[in-house]
């Protein structure tokens, strides 16, 4: 009767696994490409991954009515002017619906990075954005290797030491 039971038991913890593993391996597929570990995705016209392979990219999506990304840009100019030389591409995704709302956030805020434009989100739903701004670290092979949300001033020395490790490579 005991080996009954901890054979039911067995079973029962398989069976178990098996559908953890199953709705892991499904999860996994269904965000593959916007979490670390996943390949950069691309939006044909607006960012196409393969055209930045051998370049570690910081790829960030902002708007103009975020207040953090508006904090974002000096820095991310700063990086860019810091790190474009030994391999670093900054990309930009703006997502306002209009682009006159972009282009006046841009005049106050000027910076020499590559600004795309992305009104129907196509590329946004894509990376599945979970907050303004966000951002991904994407190596030279095209892999993401980090994703940030949000915009925290105090995460920059980090945010720094993730893109420099990836420029070591």
């Amino acid at each position: 009767m005991v080996h009954r039971k901890i054979d039911i038991r067995i079973k029962g913890l398989s069976l178990l696994m098996m559908i953890l593993i199953i709705y892991l391996t499904l999860m996994r597929m269904a965000f593959a490409g916007a979490f670390p570990g996943g390949p950069a995705l691309s939006e044909k016209g607006l960012f196409e991954a393969e055209h930045y392979r051998g370049k570690v990219v910081y790829l960030d999506f902002w708007a103009s009515w975020c207040t953090p990304c508006k904090e974002s840009f000096p820095w991310m100019q700063q990086l860019h002017e810091k790190y474009e030389a030994r391999g670093l591409k900054v990309v930009t995704i703006n997502l306002d619906k209009t682009r006159g709302l972009a282009d006046k956030f841009l005049l106050k805020h000027p910076v020499d990075l590559t600004v795309r434009f992305d009104p129907s989100g196509d590329l946004a739903d894509k990376y599945q954005l979970a907050g303004m701004p966000m951002s991904y670290i994407i190596d030279r092979k095209g892999i993401i290797r980090h994703r940030h949300i949000g915009y925290i001033p105090g995460m920059k020395p980090l945010y720094e030491k993730q893109i420099l490790d990836l420029l070591k490579k």
